[in-house]
């Protein structure tokens, strides 16, 4: 007799886009990509995508930016949790923690960053240098790709310099009429070096 897997919430929200707990409705955001690029064959770099709705735009004129996870280095409980509304941890395991992400889930994470990566708009190259080593020398380009999706957001338990996250639910479509905002401007011009992009 063959053995049929159980689908998690995390395939069924994938393949049905279609929420559960969350009111999952299309939104409008601007996604920063920072790739941070070394020398040191050990440590080569690494990218990481942070996420705000369009009209978060506060009085100091800046986005307020989440993580957008798109790597799946985190339990699927996690994306179940958070997509079922409750707090979620990403970054420690429990007896209840389980990874049931599949190969079709995966590569549904990997187009959306190549979606990202190929309508972006190059905004800032920083370099940083190190006292210690020219392998350890850092170029930080920071490209931004404004799009309409539906995404599960939840608050983290963990302590860490941002307190919520967000999750994919569907497919990304493009929305180039924000780069015709007034909005624009603060994400084209602002300056990010003081910047921490790691989570």
């Amino acid at each position: 007799m063959g053995i049929v897997k159980k689908l998690s919430f995390v395939s069924l929200l994938f393949i049905s886009f279609n929420g559960k707990a969350q009111n999952l409705s299309e939104k409008e955001y601007i996604v920063l990509i920072v790739n941070i690029e070394r020398k040191d064959p050990l440590h080569p770099g690494e990218i990481y995508y942070w996420i705000a709705a369009s009209d978060t735009l506060n009085e100091e004129y800046e986005f307020n930016f989440s993580p957008l996870f798109l790597r799946l280095f985190y339990p699927s409980s996690s994306y179940d949790d958070c997509c079922e509304g409750r707090d979620a941890r990403f970054y420690t395991l429990t007896d209840e923690s389980k990874f049931e992400f599949t190969d079709e889930f995966n590569n549904k994470q990997e187009n959306l960053r190549k979606f990202l990566k190929k309508n972006s708009k190059l905004i800032q190259v920083i370099k940083k240098k190190n006292g210690f080593s020219k392998l350890l020398n850092e170029k930080v380009t920071i490209s931004a790709t404004a799009i309409k999706t539906s995404l599960c957001s939840c608050k983290i338990i963990e302590e860490k310099h941002f307190e919520s996250v967000f999750l994919p639910t569907t497919e990304f479509s493009l929305n180039n009429d924000f780069w015709n905002s007034d909005k624009a401007y603060h994400i084209k011009h602002k300056d990010y070096t003081g910047f921490s992009p790691y989570y």
